[in-house]
């Protein structure tokens, strides 16, 4: 759990950085994706007019299958944007645990790739087009039902 004490915090910003255990996220592991490492956040919070301003960094890794050519692949996952304001809480602790979690769970990839530029598997033959071709996209298109669309030329 991230909490903040309110006691120390001043309209100067306070530093809170730690780890927590993968457990946070309450995400558990799946086929396609799972967590190896904790999550470390480093957090500024400050009295603002009205309220508490929490702002930082959170991030962990995840171990995903990537969603073109099944490959598993580890990559970090960072959420260095996070901006929160709370107004003035009652209790002597602000509890930013929600939110935190929220926002990492929210830079997780939809759909995971190992490279922007992975080309996948063969629709036809299954193989790895990143690591070899298969001549099977030449011979898709040579026998195409549009091929004689395709070839078609239009004078100008």
């Amino acid at each position: 759990m991230i909490k903040i004490p309110l006691h120390v915090l001043t309209h100067n910003a306070a530093n809170f950085e730690g780890v927590e255990p993968v457990t946070f996220l309450e995400m558990p592991d799946t086929d396609i994706m799972r967590f190896p490492a904790e999550v470390k956040y480093a957090l500024r919070a400050q009295l603002v007019d009205g309220g508490v301003l929490v702002e930082g960094r959170v991030e962990t890794s995840i171990v995903a299958q990537c969603g073109r050519c099944l490959i598993e692949f580890e990559r970090p996952i960072v959420n260095a944007e996070i901006c929160h304001f709370y107004e003035t809480p009652s209790k002597d602790m602000l509890d930013v645990t929600d939110d935190i979690r929220e926002d990492i769970v929210l830079a997780i990839p939809y759909n995971p790739l190992c490279d922007d530029e992975c080309k996948g598997l063969c629709p036809d033959c299954g193989v790895n087009l990143n690591e070899k071709d298969c001549g099977c996209q030449e011979k898709r298109r040579n026998d195409s039902l549009w091929k004689d669309l395709d070839d078609l030329k239009f004078e100008k």
